[in-house]
């Protein structure tokens, strides 16, 4: 069963299950490849223009820690055995950030890839036709994608019940309408996020319930706390 290979889409660490305990090694390192951009782009730190390769993240290890749910010197040995292992390779950038590279990364992510599964694809995608009329009901707001969007902890800078009951307002006042409602719900809780942000930046720095000194805060809206 080592041949082949299988798509594992981002939207996994959506599913509540992701983090509702301590990462198991095998699972961090899953959670290392989805963090890692599968194209080229700039981001800025500190006013720095920074550029992240295809195959690269920048992830501070307090951030890796925070997000594995694991200590500080857990965090580090298992990186170091990565790079002992030529899994991965660090490299600090101006004291700025910290560049974590998968070394390999084409093995994971190849583009190639694609077109071994084409046919299969296409079988899936024609069932998926077939099921159109369930997939509707699918797109509805029932009380467990709800709850589901209460424990997901992109939108914890906001109350999810609350904002359900404006998007049904807003809906009803204008006669808007929707494909998906789904979908225009979890942009409309990230439009919400992002307001907040914009005008209470303090609080995406919360307190860490350990006794770790160096995980005193950690970044609700999930930017990597530098090292």
């Amino acid at each position: 069963m080592d041949n082949g290979w299988v798509k594992i889409h981002r939207k996994i660490t959506e599913w509540p299950f992701w983090f509702s305990e301590p990462f198991s090694r095998a699972q961090a390192w899953i959670d290392l490849i989805l963090l890692t951009n599968h194209k080229q782009r700039t981001i800025f730190i500190r006013g720095n223009e920074i550029t992240i390769e295809r195959g690269q993240t920048i992830s501070s290890i307090r951030f890796l820690a925070s997000r594995w749910q694991w200590g500080i010197n857990k965090t580090q040995k298992f990186l170091k055995n990565l790079e002992k292992n030529r899994q991965i390779t660090r490299r600090r950038v101006h004291r700025i950030c910290t560049y974590t590279t998968i070394l390999n990364y084409e093995k994971y992510q190849s583009e190639d890839t694609q077109t071994d599964t084409q046919t299969d694809t296409q079988t899936v995608h024609r069932r998926i036709r077939n099921k159109n009329v369930k997939n509707v009901k699918n797109r509805e707001i029932t009380k467990e994608f709800i709850n589901e969007l209460i424990v997901d902890n992109r939108f914890r800078l906001v109350n999810v019940e609350d904002e359900y009951e404006k998007f049904e307002d807003y809906k009803k006042s204008t006669g808007r309408r929707y494909k998906d409602n789904r979908a225009a719900f979890r942009n409309w809780l990230r439009k919400a996020v992002s307001f907040v942000v914009e005008k209470n930046p303090d609080k995406l720095l919360i307190k860490k319930k350990n006794n770790d000194p160096l995980l005193k805060y950690t970044r609700l809206d999930g930017v990597p706390v530098s090292d």
